[in-house]
């Protein structure tokens, strides 16, 4: 289902690459204000037209107390108090990290490798199509093997195939050569590779959050993310100005990959770690979600049904 959707997600960004990015400098403006407004619009819709079911009412805070500041507490405690779940958090925090850089290559395919903003907008295109191509296989693959399997795999294929940008230190082509061979790349590396990692959010969520407290975890996740890439930002612009000091404009931007070499493999490495705790706590086929101790002590499953103890698997 989630390869269906993303695959909705790829054609609107196929048009939005065909007839609008190339504008961007153009009507920047323009693009950014019909961009709020459809947000507006189709958030909006959401909002108002998908109806939601009743919920249980949530677990006691730990404390026994009520009110906002105890409920706050409880959530941070439930959230960050289990190992387990911190290699994922931190697989995300190391991501946003090694992504920061990204917004950056815009730079690279202009100012280094001679693109103009219509030929990046013709590689995003054919970018989604190979996406739609791939994402239904992916998706495949993590039902048939299970996401985290998937997902690791990405990251390997990723951290091994990073070090091939390297080339452009080292030659600079044509804008036409360099356009065909990242095409090229696309297929066969690039796409593909990026389709297995999507199965991370949400497949490898949904298998590995506890299904009571999914949303709860999900947003601690975006939250954590969310505050490492506002400060990740800020430094890889900051990596990026020394490079352009010490090395030409061309060269700073074609370090890119090093900084996401760097962080993609400290996201790696919590991946292994996230994967031996998964198989810890029952793998494949007896997989529990541990639940934060004073949910366990309440007797609840981590399907948001209550039954006896027993429930917390042995670390």
């Amino acid at each position: 289902f989630m390869s269906w959707f993303r695959m909705v997600i790829m054609l609107t960004g196929m048009i939005y690459n065909w007839l609008v990015y190339k504008h961007a400098l153009s009507h920047f403006r323009e693009i950014f204000v019909g961009a709020g407004l459809l947000y507006l619009f189709g958030f909006g819709a959401m909002c108002l037209m998908v109806k939601e079911g009743s919920y249980p009412p949530p677990p006691q805070n730990d404390d026994g107390k009520t009110g906002v500041v105890s409920s706050i507490k409880t959530y941070f405690r439930d959230c960050l108090s289990l190992p387990h779940y911190w290699y994922l958090f931190l697989v995300g925090m190391a991501g946003s990290m090694a992504g920061a850089a990204n917004m950056f290559n815009v730079f690279f395919q202009t100012k280094s490798m001679g693109l103009s903003l219509e030929m990046i907008g013709w590689l995003g295109i054919a970018g989604a199509i190979g996406c739609l191509i791939y994402v239904p296989i992916a998706g495949w693959l993590a039902d048939r093997y299970h996401p985290i399997r998937v997902v690791l795999w990405g990251m390997v294929a990723a951290q091994a195939a990073i070090p091939v940008s390297f080339v452009w230190l080292f030659w600079q082509p044509s804008p036409m050569v360099y356009f065909y061979w990242a095409i090229g790349q696309g297929i066969l590396l690039t796409w593909p590779i990026g389709m297995l990692i999507s199965m991370m959010d949400p497949p490898l969520l949904m298998r590995i959050f506890p299904r009571g407290l999914y949303g709860q975890f999900c947003s601690a996740r975006a939250m954590l993310g969310s505050v490492v890439g506002i400060f990740a930002s800020a430094l890889a612009g900051a990596y990026l100005d020394f490079l352009t000091k010490v090395f030409s404009e061309r060269t700073a931007y074609c370090l890119i990959p090093a900084w996401t070499f760097v962080f993609s493999g400290v996201s790696l490495f919590f991946m292994f770690k996230l994967f031996h705790s998964w198989k810890r706590y029952g793998g494949d086929e007896n997989y529990v979600a541990p639940l934060p101790a004073h949910i366990a002590s309440q007797g609840e499953k981590p399907d948001g049904h209550t039954s006896g103890p027993g429930l917390m698997p042995s670390a």
